[in-house]
Parts: C-alpha cells; structure tokens; sequence
C-alpha cells in the first residue's frame, strides 16, 4: 500500500510540473527571472502579477493573513513567489474591482475586493476560516466570498478535522445549522482518497458563514478585517463560491472533474439544503477560472488585463 501511495504521489507531482511548464513558458512571463533553487519560483513576488506591483491596500491585506503569502520565511521562499500560487491566480483576476470598473456577476454588481478575510469558525479555537477573496458591492448588502484553488486538487489529503469539531459545545449559539455540520465532519473525517482538505475548508467556511449571525463571532471578524466592518454590523445577502483553476492538460483535468465530483456530493447532502438555500447563488457550487474569464470578456476591464489573463493562465500551450 505504501509503494502505491508513493507511486501516486509521484505521478501527481509529476503532472504538475509539466502544468508549471506550460505556466512558464506564457508569452507574458518571457522576462521573469527564477531562484536558482527552484526554477518555478520568481525571484520576486511582483513577477508573478499583472503591471508588476500590488496596490499598498492589498499587500497589507496579504500581510494580515494567516498564509504568510508574501515574505520568505529563513530559507522558504514566499508562497506568492511560485509560479503556480493559488493566491496571485485570485489576486491578477480580482484586484482591479473598484467604483469605476464594478464586476457583474451573478446579477450583481461588486465594486470592492479584499483577499485574506479571516472569520471565526470554533468558539475553542484560534485557528480561523481563511477566505480568500470576498467581493462587496455598492450598498454592503452582497457579498461573495470566494474559496480559489489553483492545483491544489492533484493530490490526496484528509479532511484532517480535530475533535473539536465534534463537539457542539464549541460552536456559537446562534449558529442554527451546527447539527448538520457536525454530522458532515463526522462523514468526511474518516475520507481520503481525493482532495478532502478542499472539502473541509467548505465546511469550515460555511460554519463561519452561519457564525456571522451571532455578535461574539461578528465582533472577531470586525477586530480581524477592520476595513470590512461595515459588513459585519447589517442584515447582508452572504453567498459562497468555489472557484478553480481548469487546466490544459488530460490527466490533470480529470482530478479536476474528480474534485468538481466531491464538491457537487457534499452540496447535494440533505445536511446541506440550508446551507445551500441561504449561500449558493443560482446553484453556484464552483465556477472556473475559463468561466470567469468568458464573463470577464463581457465587461471593461483595465488595459490589456484581459490578455494578460489569456495568456498567462487561460490559453497554454
């Protein structure tokens, strides 16, 4: 069993890096420069990222985060420098959202975008729901928030639940959906062949989502993300999306189905129907990068961000 497991693991590294060589063979990448460690890391994060920079705002959002996604850490580069990084895949499609260029989508209009949103999951734990992207529009009363995953997905991982959340004690009293929840981390706990951490982190966000009903874990998510407080204090439309990266290679489009597969099974759970009711807009369980991007062509996007998209993750070779 052990010589199998290594087998797949090695296969599905594999698979990636042949996908991080068509990332890096991009037209729009034909001037980065790589460590000389690892040639699939940039040596800076802005490489990585449209007109090369981040706007101060969004790399204070980043540096509030629990990912440490932009510095290096001793001889670990910084998560955002791989060419392959989950979170500069959500950062180059969403950060232009503004007033003047709103996203439609889903027959709303979002004007604000923020990344690394942390909100409450436990009462008994510190270790919070990490969202990372939540789009606002105009008024503060729709919000979206956004699980990305790039290639997370080859591979197999336990939904490594602790026993805390088992417990009905440690959830908040006006979360009127904790039974079902933990009935489901009672199901997935056990789960492992397949990208179950993906799993988990939909159940952890939906806990946090419920949580926002009660003023203990409103005031944590004030204290957390400051600048979305104004979120936090009304009645808001909250919906759930996943988003994930569709790749141009066989053997790695059919983990994606696979997990696309898992997805759709936990949604159409019984212990869900609620949940589904009051978070997925228009049965919106995940939408891919292609699919945004189709949308995207339908708007006004800033200059040249539209073949910048194209061509560094959308049209591989």
């Amino acid at each position: 069993m052990l010589k199998v497991e290594v087998l797949r693991k090695t296969i599905m590294a594999d698979i990636r890096t042949e996908i991080r060589k068509q990332l890096k063979n991009s037209e729009v990448l034909k001037n980065a420069s790589y460590l000389e460690e690892n040639k699939f890391y940039f040596n800076r994060v802005e490489e990585g990222i449209y007109q090369h920079r981040m706007l101060v705002e969004h790399a204070l959002m980043f540096k509030k985060g629990s990912g440490s996604e932009l510095q290096d850490s001793g001889n670990t580069p910084a998560k955002a420098k791989a060419i392959d990084s989950s979170s500069m895949l959500s950062y180059n499609f969403f950060n232009w959202i503004s007033g003047k260029q709103p996203l439609d989508l889903f027959g709303v209009k979002y004007t604000r975008v923020y990344f690394e949103v942390r909100l409450k999951t436990l009462k008994s734990s510190n270790a919070p729901a990490n969202i990372d992207v939540v789009l606002v529009d105009k008024e503060n009363s729709n919000v979206l928030f956004v699980e990305s995953k790039f290639l997370e997905y080859l591979k197999n991982e336990k939904a490594d639940f602790s026993s805390a959340y088992e417990n009905r004690n440690n959830y908040y009293d006006a979360n009127d959906k904790k039974d079902n929840l933990i009935r489901l981390v009672n199901e997935y706990k056990v789960k492992s062949e397949g990208y179950y951490y993906g799993i988990k982190q939909n159940i952890c966000h939906i806990i946090a989502l419920s949580n926002l009903k009660d003023k203990e874990a409103q005031k944590y998510a004030k204290e957390k993300n400051p600048c979305l407080k104004d979120i936090f204090e009304k009645d808001v439309n909250y919906k759930f999306i996943n988003l994930i990266f569709d790749p141009c290679h066989e053997e790695a489009n059919k983990k994606y189905h696979d997990y696309l597969k898992l997805l759709e099974l936990l949604w159409n759970y019984k212990e869900m129907d609620s949940c589904k009711k009051d978070f997925i807009t228009e049965d919106h369980i995940y939408m891919s990068y292609s699919d945004l991007y189709q949308e995207f062509k339908k708007q006004k996007l800033p200059n040249n961000l539209l073949d910048y998209l194209n061509k560094r993750y959308i049209d591989l070779k």
